[in-house]
């Protein structure tokens, strides 16, 4: 983006800056605005949800249809094919082209970590962990190494 032109809100022209020159006080910024908390009330709530949702993963498909998940794998293999791939890079590092179907196993994953955090990344793997049988879907998708 040229520099004349920005979407931060906050960018002002070098030529622009107001700055104090010595000895000068700095100017004075303005005050914060007045602000008001949106009230929440004590009360106990139900899902507004329609029929069809009959299980957690209904519920994220809410969040993340399909068509979502395809856009996050078509960028996703832009992006890679933009930065990682080249003709000089090692084999190990050849990008393959992701699917809907691994990022709902990623995304799945990374929902289980974050629900079962672990001190060590490897531990979900361990063979001994007491939560193994949890993690079994983990081992199913991703390999350790």
């Amino acid at each position: 983006m040229p520099a004349s032109r920005s979407n931060d809100i906050d960018y002002v022209l070098p030529d622009q800056r107001q700055r104090a020159h010595k000895g000068e006080k700095a100017p004075k910024a303005e005050p914060i605005p007045d602000f008001n908390a949106m009230e929440i009330l004590d009360q106990i709530g139900y899902a507004n949800l329609s029929e069809d949702c009959k299980s957690a993963y209904d519920i994220f498909s809410l969040f993340f249809p399909d068509s979502v998940l395809q856009t996050l794998a078509e960028n996703t293999n832009q992006n890679a094919k933009n930065q990682l791939c080249g003709p000089r890079l090692p084999k190990a590092w050849q990008w393959k082209n992701t699917t809907v179907k691994e990022l709902k196993a990623y995304l799945a994953v990374s929902i289980m970590i974050g629900l079962y955090p672990l001190p060590r990344i490897e531990q979900y793997w361990n063979e001994q962990n007491k939560l193994q049988s949890t993690f079994t879907a983990i081992c199913q998708r991703i390999s350790r190494n």
